[in-house]
């Protein structure tokens, strides 16, 4: 036999050993509520192309991190050979088995450590969001205090501030790859700018602003990137409560967009955002749309599930229950970000010991998520794989309604 066929031979063998995974994985979960068909607008046919030109730069911080990466598995699989599971999958920490460390960093916010795949950093504060600035440094949201609010902080190596952003600032948004920040500051006389750098920063930031007759109680936020430099700047309304939305341009262009209550993730690989679109009290609707095409239309919408955040390479996204209350969501899915169709859904059990909520989520691959999981007076850190597996890979810390973990490149608000 030829090293051709040889080759070949074992090419088929590894296609079929992982069909056959996709199909033994345990689906024996009762009494779970039917889902209804999800409503497809129109498809985004250039996802695909840009996907794969993303595929390169995936994982948030570890491009970044000190040390960390180099030894990341790639999942080999082509992403369009990937088969939706189509019966529930139970997510239940206590009874998966342990898996390896998370590939992005967390925060154990009572001993105030961040953990990264490189090392463990002791906190001088247990910081509502940090990332690396790719130079030895870390760029991070502080709390402040009452007079302040919060503030974005340049930190050194030591974790010392070096430079600060001046007045109160909203939430950083990262660039997926890592390699672009941006936050918002209030100027203290009734205007927003918005501030955008590159990371590692080998200039100062550029500043754009978006509001120039606003107030302190108008918060504007930046809530994440459509393209490499293009963020999408959210301004909150403090006399209905509402929310407008616009894409702000390296070159300070700015091009409004509708169609949602609220916004909760962007693409830079496909150019889309998702959020909600309609709350009823007992249920929501959820979205996604390209904001700078030409007609802003709907590429699909669904009713089943609310939506959280695009993978890096923006073919998939992360899928809750349609209605959650302060706990939780009692399942999290992995959706294709082209359809809103359900590749896999990994559900609470239904009794007190198996019942679980699911807090945060963050992908650490293209295919893989890590998620905050409640059970009990129990927190873990979960991972989910659009295979179907479930793994604990932290914990359990006791939780009593309180968060034990974060992952500190996630956006906050």
């Amino acid at each position: 036999m030829t090293h051709d066929q040889d080759l070949a031979r074992e090419v088929g063998e590894t296609l079929h050993r992982r069909a056959d995974a996709l199909h033994d994985t345990p689906l024996d979960l009762a009494d779970v509520r039917g889902r209804a068909t999800t409503i497809r607008r129109r498809r985004h046919t250039a996802v695909g192309l840009a996907a794969a030109a993303a595929v390169a730069a995936i994982v948030l911080p570890l491009s970044l991190m000190p040390g960390g990466g180099d030894d990341r598995v790639v999942d080999p699989r082509p992403a369009d050979t990937i088969t939706p599971i189509t019966e529930p999958v139970p997510l239940d920490p206590r009874s998966a088995p342990e898996g390896a460390a998370p590939r992005v960093p967390y925060t154990v916010l009572d001993t105030k450590q961040l953990v990264t795949p490189a090392a463990t950093y002791d906190l001088p504060e247990a910081y509502l969001q940090i990332v690396p600035d790719g130079d030895g440094g870390w760029v991070a949201l502080a709390e402040g205090t009452p007079e302040t609010g919060t503030t974005v902080e340049i930190l050194d190596g030591d974790f010392r501030v070096t430079d600060g952003a001046g007045g109160p600032a909203s939430g950083l948004a990262v660039r997926e790859d890592g390699g672009h920040v941006a936050f918002t500051q209030y100027d203290g006389a009734g205007g927003w700018t918005l501030l955008t750098t590159a990371l590692p920063r080998v200039a100062d930031y550029t500043y754009t602003d978006v509001a120039t007759r606003s107030s302190e109680e108008a918060v504007h936020r930046a809530r994440g990137y459509v393209s490499d430099d293009s963020v999408v700047v959210e301004a909150s309304d403090p006399d209905t409560g509402q929310y407008s939305y616009r894409v702000v341009a390296a070159d300070g262009t700015m091009t409004e967009f509708g169609g949602f209550n609220r916004v909760v993730s962007t693409s830079s690989a496909t150019g889309l955002v998702a959020g909600q679109t309609e709350f009823t009290g007992v249920g929501s609707c959820s979205a996604v749309l390209d904001p700078l095409s030409a007609d802003q239309d709907v590429e699909w919408e669904t009713c089943d599930h609310q939506l959280g955040a695009f993978s890096q390479d923006g073919r998939f996204i992360v899928g809750l229950a349609e209605y959650s209350d302060s706990l939780g969501s009692p399942n999290v899915a992995i959706l294709d970000a082209t359809t809103g169709e359900p590749l896999v859904d990994f559900v609470s059990g239904n009794d007190a010991r198996s019942a679980a909520t699911v807090n945060d989520v963050v992908w650490e691959d293209p295919t893989t998520l890590l998620a905050t999981v409640t059970q009990g007076n129990e927190q873990y850190v979960v991972r989910a794989t659009i295979d179907g597996r479930v793994e604990r890979v932290v914990g359990p810390a006791p939780s009593q309604m309180s968060t034990e973990y974060r992952f500190p490149a996630h956006p906050v608000g």
